[in-house]
């Protein structure tokens, strides 16, 4: 599980850390996305959709965020997660 700042908001990736730890997920230190966002998605690996729709629901974001995680890169770490919640300028925390 990676949480990704997509919205260039210092802070916005660990808040939205904060609330998927506080609701039980795995701890995940924030890391900077590749690219911008004005919207909030969480990426998922195959396999790994049910879960990603989890985190979304978590960070209160709508079912329609959760994307299959392909080839374009998220961020630098992708390998390292098989969900991927790249935190947008949407995101209200």
């Amino acid at each position: 599980m990676l949480v990704a700042n997509a919205a260039n908001r210092t802070g916005i990736a660990s808040s939205a850390a904060n609330v998927l730890v506080a609701a039980g997920f795995t701890d995940s230190t924030p890391v900077d996305a590749l690219s911008n966002a004005e919207i909030s998605a969480v990426y998922a690996r195959p396999g790994f959709e049910a879960a990603a729709a989890e985190v979304a629901a978590t960070l209160g974001l709508a079912a329609t965020s959760v994307r299959p995680l392909d080839a374009n890169a998220i961020t630098p770490d992708d390998g390292a997660g098989d969900v991927i919640a790249a935190i947008g300028a949407d995101f209200p925390r």
